[in-house]
């Protein structure tokens, strides 16, 4: 069951593009400028700027996507685990 779960996990394409994505935004200076200009002043008109480019974008939207799947894939563990004392890290 766990290695469904790893396959599930390493399958997803969101996770593929994510990766993808974040080396690609890595590499452009003008969005690593902006991101670091909004940390520093939490001004929203730097936030904008950055949602105007669709890769920052796309970006984000994964990564919303990628934790909510992950908390899906938590709820089946918890689901899985709950009475199989053989994957139990305590019983309750």
């Amino acid at each position: 069951m766990l290695d469904e779960f790893s396959e599930e996990l390493h399958n997803n394409s969101k996770l593929k593009e994510l990766v993808e994505l974040k080396e690609k935004l890595i590499e452009n200076e003008e969005i690593l400028d902006l991101i670091e200009k909004y940390k520093v002043t939490n001004d929203l008109s730097y936030k904008k700027l950055l949602l105007e480019n669709k890769d920052y974008k796309r970006y984000k939207e994964l990564e919303n996507d990628l934790y909510i799947f992950t908390l899906q894939l938590n709820q089946k563990l918890k689901a899985f685990t709950k009475g199989n004392d053989e994957y139990a890290c305590h019983k309750w």
